[in-house]
């Protein structure tokens, strides 16, 4: 397998098309494919349901750090096609928010290059998510593994 591949990386406010990704990301010399779906789910907090979550990126910043991110994962795992796609604005329960998709030749390099580009991401991209809740209240969340937060 030749690890001579491309990368898409996208912000988009529209429904991210796993089918599509997937269809696209494929290579006939490749024999693993490995997805992550980040989704939206309905949880409660402080006795509020989550309705949906609503995201907002330094766009210029995000996608410079997506590439680098994809660039840095092939150096450390010989993986061929990646696709990795954040959305913005309001993600409802049940829709998917993030999508990484790693293509290599098994399934080792696949599964812990998807693993490494989602734990950086939720430590380096300059996305934040508010919490929109069926009451209507909204509320800026934290996340844990962001590396400003220490």
């Amino acid at each position: 397998m030749s690890t001579e591949g491309w990368t898409k990386i996208s912000l988009t406010s529209d429904p991210l098309d796993v089918g599509a990704a997937l269809s696209s990301a494929r290579s006939s010399d490749c024999g693993a494919i490995s997805i992550f779906l980040g989704t939206t789910r309905a949880d409660i907090v402080d006795g509020k349901k989550v309705e949906a979550l609503r995201y907002e990126a330094y766009e210029a910043m995000a996608l410079k750090i997506m590439q680098a991110l994809c660039d840095q994962v092939r150096k450390i795992y010989p993986v061929k096609n990646l696709i990795v796609s954040h959305r913005t604005g309001v993600v409802k329960v049940k829709e998917d928010s993030i999508m990484i998709i790693c293509v290599g030749g098994h399934r080792s390099e696949s599964i812990k290059a998807t693993e490494w580009l989602i734990n950086e991401i939720k430590a380096k991209l300059p996305v934040w998510k508010k919490e929109i809740f069926v009451n209507g209240l909204e509320e800026w969340i934290e996340n844990k593994e962001t590396f400003w937060r220490e």
